[in-house]
């Protein structure tokens, strides 16, 4: 999501685009959001991952199901 992956017509993402649509930095606001998202999902979710960043894109790994499933 942003910079060179920004076309996202006929997608859930294209409503972050149409969101930011007014301004100079529309994609990259866009990928912006998405990765707020991202963060949130992984949060609240009962799997463990692990991260790590590499130059600007954090990257995900599912490691394991949480204790309480299994």
């Amino acid at each position: 999501m942003g910079e060179d992956n920004f076309h996202s017509q006929g997608t859930p993402m294209f409503a972050l685009y149409e969101k930011h649509k007014d301004k100079d930095n529309t994609t990259v606001l866009a990928g912006k959001d998405t990765g707020w998202i991202l963060k949130k999902v992984i949060k609240n979710d009962k799997r463990t991952f692990d991260t790590k960043k590499e130059e600007m894109t954090r990257k995900y790994k599912w490691v394991k199901l949480s204790n309480n499933n299994h």
